[in-house]
């Protein structure tokens, strides 16, 4: 009687959840911990090998990081697979789109955004320091840049649909992995002029 465990790997997301408890905040306002959310959320379900290989990081690093996400249920294992005589636990996270509660602290999205800036400009400095990154219009494969606008709400939406669609594009690449690995960090938000001239 053969005894040895089948594959099994259920995948069930909720449509959404929403990210607004201290112990979500808690887990992703780590860089990597946010990094490993979004790839998970494209590519899951996956062993932490993959989600490795996916990341182009070590696999040992992110285990500490995984016990995290799942005690704060934005993860959640759900099976396992073999591979050669070794079972590995297969995880994904518990919906297809989260939504961000904004009342709450706001020194929760400055520490994310603080982190996921942090993490940028590691990835830039590296960059730079191995000769990837080319600003030259033909090779060019790289952008930095900051700007301020006024924007009519047609034109904040049809900012938001094309934003919409870069990350679709790169979610895309996630799930494919093919060519070069690229970092992306973005912040937009309205700005409160304290000091505005009265009209």
């Amino acid at each position: 009687m053969n005894t040895k465990p089948t594959n099994t790997v259920k995948r069930h997301r909720k449509k959404r959840a929403v990210i607004n408890h201290s112990k979500h905040w808690d887990a992703i306002t780590s860089a990597i911990r946010f990094e490993i959310f979004m790839f998970l959320s494209a590519s899951g379900p996956c062993s932490i090998a993959e989600l490795a290989r996916q990341m182009g990081t070590r696999a040992d690093s992110l285990y500490h990081h995984m016990k995290i996400l799942v005690s704060a249920d934005l993860v959640e294992e759900v099976g396992f697979r073999r591979v050669g005589k070794q079972t590995e636990a297969v995880y994904d996270v518990v919906a297809d789109k989260f939504d961000f509660d904004t009342n709450v602290d706001t020194e929760c999205f400055v520490k994310l955004l603080k982190s996921t800036h942090r993490r940028c400009e590691r990835n830039f400095k590296l960059a730079l320091e191995n000769g990837l990154v080319n600003f030259t219009e033909k090779k060019r494969n790289s952008y930095m840049g900051a700007d301020t606008s006024w924007l009519t709400r047609e034109q904040q939406l049809l900012v938001n649909s094309h934003l919409e669609a870069i990350f679709e594009i790169f979610a895309e690449g996630r799930k494919n992995r093919k060519g070069d690995l690229f970092s992306l960090t973005l912040n937009l938000s309205p700005i409160q002029r304290t000091n505005a001239p009265k009209e």
